[in-house]
C-alpha cells in the first residue's frame, strides 16, 4: 500500500512538472523542472517561478 501511495504522489509531481508554464487562479508558474536524481540520492530538488497576479490591496 504504502508503494502505491509514493507512486502516486510522484506522478502528481511529475506530471504536472512537464508543462512550460501555467496559471492557478492568480498564480502564474514558470520553468517548473525536477532533474533526474542519482541512484542512491535521499533527496530530489525542484525549481519553479512564481508570480502573484492578483492585485496587493
Amino acid at each position: 500500500m504504502k508503494r502505491i501511495l509514493n507512486a502516486l504522489l510522484m506522478l502528481g509531481i511529475v506530471i504536472p512538472s512537464t508543462a512550460h508554464e501555467f496559471t492557478v487562479g492568480e498564480l502564474y508558474v514558470d520553468h517548473p523542472m525536477i532533474e533526474e536524481a542519482p541512484p542512491n540520492a535521499p533527496v530530489l530538488g525542484g525549481y519553479l517561478s512564481i508570480q502573484n497576479m492578483g492585485d496587493t490591496r
